[in-house]
């Protein structure tokens, strides 16, 4: 073919000839090299071991995320090996197995520690059955029980969160569950669900519950998410509904006990006894073994689940207690706290008539000698009184303006004289309220006391020459409880304040002068302060500070103090500095600006349940768990600590008019009122 005829048909013959067997031209793209891509399997791997310790800290079950990151781990890196180089990650996968397999390890060891104490509980439950009806017909031991408590609390397999002994017992601890939820849920409204919760979020309880002793044991969700404060609060509305719960079954006294516990530990252990109609409720921080005596070895010869009986204990009851010495309407020493609660009890139980206190004669005092605990020279302690088996709680002191009597006000509602003179007990007021002796205060002259009872009630009580307390005459009557009460310095009015804030001044002694009434607060007020002169006056409930006319009856400043919880309050003689009890600090305010002007016992890290002003307007007294502690407010020095030789918190202090005598008692059932004397250069 003449290609010049027919260039195109030349040219195609020519492609053929050269290579005939070519495949024909297509239009697909050329074939380039692709990179390798990650294996799934070995990010599985790394994603997963770095979740592990996430999941321990959150729930505690690691052991999940542990084996998915040694399994994917080993299958990725087979795939990644025999792919040719086509799958990478295999830095991925060494990364998982390094990370998982240490983390399984110490999942296993940690699941194997539950595990066995699952396991003997289990054990136990099975041995404590031979029939199948569910008769109790041999003992275990009391850690067995309390063990086999434990678990059933560390899952939610009771369906509505509450477990108990017996079919009683499980209600108490269904509406002990339920009551919880709602107040965690009020007063820590920032809570956070976790991601994996053993009890899906819900208070699991366990009551075991006896005809003289009844225990809680809690299993509190995210227990290790609250703070130490946030504990303390958790511990204190636990027990108040604790006691709440067991005053509906058991009697006055009877042994009561709380633990809480996240998923793997106790927190708080509480144990105590069941208050008397509305009084206080109070407890004493123990460990796990405190629990035991709560958890009886019993056998059970009915063929029904009826709450046992106190023949049914092995352990004798008098093996656990000791006899009593005096009437057992007379509680015995128990520790001191009493939970804010405004509760309406179940019953009402009034003291019986028959306690009839003794004179009491206070032991003789050790030598003066210097305190061992002083930052500073100065300064002596020494014992001059104590007054010891008061019986009932004392719940507030004071002095009379002399120094030479000594009131307390009582939560049996009596009120107590103690002449400082002879060292003896003098007066004693009986039955004064059907509520408990909150606050006692003398009028300037001595010759007058005042009381306020937890029931509203304030009162006036003439005191004679020898200290002997005549009859009362009412003054001002709160819807709820009056908490305080205090006398003007200078004229012939008394000033009391309610739980809900409510201030009322009223004149007393025949002075003619109308009942003033002030709406202060919307909280408890803590303190207040009444000048020498002139009619401007100041209260707190904590958080904030007004000021008021007390001619007018109307405020005038409100300063906010920027507090939260608060457990006391007092101001300085002169009126320029306010002392707030906040948790673990104290915060000292100038009341003229509200800004903070010292801080004080951060470093006890223990909470300080009073503060009283030294009347010199320098020194802070606050009272802790046993001991007192006197501090100086310019230097921030911590001047003294004043050993009550217990662990009882101290909620009544008091220093005489002339600062040289120091009252205070730990607020229990059963303790000594010590009277001390200071002395020293610094006087």
């Amino acid at each position: 073919m003449n290609p010049y005829d027919d260039p195109a048909a030349a040219a195609a013959a020519a492609r053929k000839q050269v290579a005939p067997n070519q495949p024909p031209v297509t239009n697909q793209p050329p074939v380039t090299n692709q990179p390798p891509v990650t294996s799934g399997l070995a990010l599985a791997s790394m994603i997963s071991a770095v979740l592990s310790p996430l999941f321990l800290c959150l729930c505690g079950l690691s052991i999940v995320p542990s084996v998915i990151a040694v399994v994917t781990g080993h299958m990725g890196l087979k795939r990644i090996n025999a792919s040719s180089g086509k799958i990478a990650g295999q830095g991925l996968a060494i990364t998982g197995l390094a990370v998982g397999y240490p983390m399984l390890l110490f999942s296993i060891l940690m699941l194997l520690s539950v595990g066995n104490a699952f396991l003997e509980g289990f054990n136990e439950a099975k041995q404590e059955r031979d029939r199948g009806n569910g008769i109790l017909v041999e003992a275990s031991t009391s850690q067995q029980r309390l063990r086999d408590a434990e678990l059933k609390v560390m899952s939610a397999s009771g369906g509505d969160g509450a477990t108990g002994n017996t079919p009683e017992a499980k209600q108490l601890a269904l509406g002990f569950s339920q009551q919880f939820q709602v107040l965690r849920e009020a007063l820590f409204t920032d809570e956070r669900k976790p991601i994996v919760s053993l009890s899906q979020g819900k208070f699991i309880v366990h009551c075991e519950l006896h005809s003289d002793r009844c225990a809680f044991v809690v299993h509190v969700p995210s227990y290790r998410k609250f703070d130490d404060e946030g504990k303390e609060s958790l511990a204190i509305i636990a027990w108040s509904l604790a006691s709440e719960k067991a005053a509906e079954v058991l009697k006055p006294g009877d042994s009561l006990a709380v633990g809480l516990r996240g998923t793997l530990l106790y927190g708080d252990v509480m144990t105590g006894q069941v208050p008397e109609g509305d009084g206080e409720s109070n407890y004493v921080l123990g460990e796990r073994e405190s629990l035991f005596e709560y958890f009886p070895v019993s056998i059970v010869e009915s063929d029904s689940p009826i709450l046992p009986t106190e023949a049914e204990n092995v352990v004798p009851r008098a093996e656990m207690e000791p006899p009593p010495s005096v009437s057992p309407d007379i509680p015995s020493m128990e520790p001191s706290f009493r939970p804010p609660t405004t509760r309406k009890p179940q019953r009402q139980i009034p003291p019986p008539p028959s306690i009839q206190p003794p004179r009491f004669q206070p032991t003789n005092p050790p030598p003066p000698v210097e305190s061992t605990s002083m930052s500073v020279e100065g300064i002596t302690v020494e014992k001059a009184f104590e007054f010891s088996n008061l019986g009932w709680t004392v719940k507030s002191l004071a002095f009379s303006l002399d120094g030479r009597w000594l009131a307390g006000g009582k939560l049996d509602r009596s009120v107590l004289i103690f002449d400082l003179q002879s060292g003896e007990q003098v007066g004693e007021a009986k039955k004064v309220s059907d509520g408990q002796v909150e606050c006692v205060a003398f009028s300037p002259d001595g010759k007058t006391l005042f009381c306020s009872t937890s029931n509203g009630e304030t009162q006036v009580h003439a005191v004679d020459a020898s200290g002997l307390i005549g009859e009362s005459s009412p003054l001002h009557s709160y819807t709820r409880g009056a908490n305080l009460i205090l006398p003007s310095p200078a004229a012939r009015f008394v000033l009391s304040a309610g739980d809900n804030g409510t201030i009322v001044w009223q004149a007393y002694g025949g002075s003619a002068s109308d009942e003033r009434t002030l709406k202060a607060l919307d909280r408890k007020v803590l303190a207040v302060h009444l000048p020498p002169t002139g009619v401007g006056a100041m209260a707190t409930d904590g958080r904030s500070l007004v000021k008021f006319d007390l001619r007018l009856a109307e405020l005038t400043n409100t300063i906010p103090l920027d507090r939260g919880g608060t457990q006391a309050a007092s101001f300085s003689p002169n009126g320029m500095l306010v002392a707030i009890s906040s948790g673990r600090e104290i915060t000292v305010y100038d009341t003229q600006t509200g800004k903070p002007q010292a801080s004080l016992a951060k470093d006890l890290r223990e909470t300080q349940w009073a503060v009283k002003f030294h009347p010199n307007g320098r020194w802070l007294l606050s009272g802790g768990r046993g001991k007192a502690y006197l501090w100086d407010i310019e230097t921030r020095e911590h001047l003294a600590t004043i050993d009550l030789g217990n662990v009882l918190y101290i909620n009544a202090l008091a220093f005489s008019q002339d600062g040289r005598m120091i009252a205070a008692i730990p607020s229990a059932a059963g303790q000594t009122l010590s009277v001390f004397r200071l002395g020293g250069s610094a006087f």
